[in-house]
């Protein structure tokens, strides 16, 4: 049910995809790591860093021009 709270991405195919996606992996990341929430936490931490940084070098490399 958290991919709700992406209804902003409805209308953008490939992100929504992308939470979806992410929300499964987290949901199995829970299940198998006997419901232990750290491991959850520690995984979306990472996950939004690396996307950070991406998103980051990305603005470097087109010279500052942010792009969606």
């Amino acid at each position: 049910m958290s991919v709700l709270v992406h209804f902003r991405y409805l209308n953008k195919v490939y992100l929504l995809f992308n939470v979806i996606i992410t929300s499964i992996i987290i949901a199995g990341l829970f299940q198998f790591s006997n419901q232990n929430l750290i491991a959850v936490i520690i995984f979306h931490i990472l996950f939004h860093f690396i996307g950070a940084l991406d998103m980051r070098n990305r603005y470097q490399n087109e010279g500052g021009v942010a792009r969606g």
